[in-house]
């Protein structure tokens, strides 16, 4: 699914899903979210409406090639949603990544002891 703006434009999307499974059945394909610019909901159904109505607007939106008849993509639904809020993706992703590289190196001091104990056996049986 492609994002089109930031989410500080509105606080209200478009979700269009194309019919069928889309084109390569990954998830989101033949789906889009348009960030509409309108303030509250009954003008963001409206600035939806204007847009579906917009046949060059829909014709170019991000779908797969398959169109209808050369009509252009078949819309299976339309939803105007509510954008609560943007969450802190690139900080949950640096967080992952530090307890990532943390387990990465607790497995490596894991390994080193092992090899440790093993050789620490060999030597003190050598004895």
């Amino acid at each position: 699914m492609r994002r089109s703006n930031k989410i500080s434009q509105g606080k209200y999307g478009l979700l269009l899903k194309q019919e069928g499974e889309g084109c390569d059945y990954s998830i989101g394909c033949g789906m889009t979210l348009l960030l509409l610019k309108a303030p509250e909901k009954y003008a963001a159904r409206d600035e939806a409406f204007a847009i579906l109505m917009d046949e060059n607007h829909v014709d170019h939106l991000i779908f797969d090639n398959d169109k209808d008849d050369n009509n252009g993509p078949t819309l299976e639904s339309a939803y105007v949603v509510e954008l609560d809020h943007e969450l802190p993706i690139h900080d949950w992703y640096r967080e992952l990544g530090l307890i990532s590289a943390k387990s990465v190196e607790s497995r490596r001091l894991q390994e080193q002891r092992k090899l440790y104990e093993r050789l620490k056996k060999v030597f003190e049986d050598e004895r």
